[in-house]
């Protein structure tokens, strides 16, 4: 009896957990002239191919991880972060993922961005576990993860790739590559 209870309750939490919030956010910011872009995420992919010339267009993807019972109040976090995602703009630079100290609000929360960028940006993108794609951009771009694969296409310049668990595939990068994995396939 105490073990169908116990399945009962771990399904029921089961349960729950699937049945957390999911939430999209959408902005989009001017710029002119040479444009930065840094972005990062905990869990989640990065996407990023060109766009308008004059503005970056980030959808955000905010969900609960799988993390069952330290989920806590994800669904009250999720509304938070799609309210008011975590993007900051200076000028041309614009940072997109954790930008305040509050380590609480994200635990256990995938964020997956879909990023349109001028052609000519200079990027940094890193995911601690998720993929990071990039194609068409002509500024240099420093791309990394902590476990997911990297995958470039089409850089006008220079190029540093690294995985930690992961593979890295690079097509058509017209300047120097850096590619480092600690385990995985590197494919050019």
């Amino acid at each position: 009896m105490k073990i169908l209870r116990t399945l009962l309750t771990a399904t029921a939490l089961a349960a729950v957990a699937v049945l957390a919030t999911a939430e999209d956010f959408s902005r989009t910011l001017n710029v002119s002239g040479s444009t930065n872009v840094s972005v990062s995420t905990g869990s989640g992919y990065v996407k990023v191919v060109p766009g308008s010339n004059s503005e970056v267009r980030i959808v955000g993807h905010v969900r609960a991880g799988s993390g069952g019972w330290f989920a806590g109040n994800a669904d009250e976090r999720i509304r938070q972060i799609a309210a008011n995602p975590p993007i900051v703009q200076s000028g041309s630079s614009i940072t997109i993922g954790q930008t305040q100290g509050n380590n609480d609000l994200y635990r256990n929360i995938v964020i997956d961005y879909d990023i349109n960028v001028p052609t000519a940006t200079t990027l940094r993108a890193n995911s601690g576990s998720g993929s990071v794609m990039i194609g068409g951009i002509m500024g240099a771009v420093t791309a990394n993860t902590g476990s997911g694969d990297v995958q470039v296409s089409n850089i006008g310049s220079d190029a540093k790739l690294e995985t930690g668990s992961g593979s890295i595939r690079a097509d058509g990068i017209h300047g120097s590559a850096t590619l480092q994995t600690g385990s995985g396939d590197i494919e050019l």
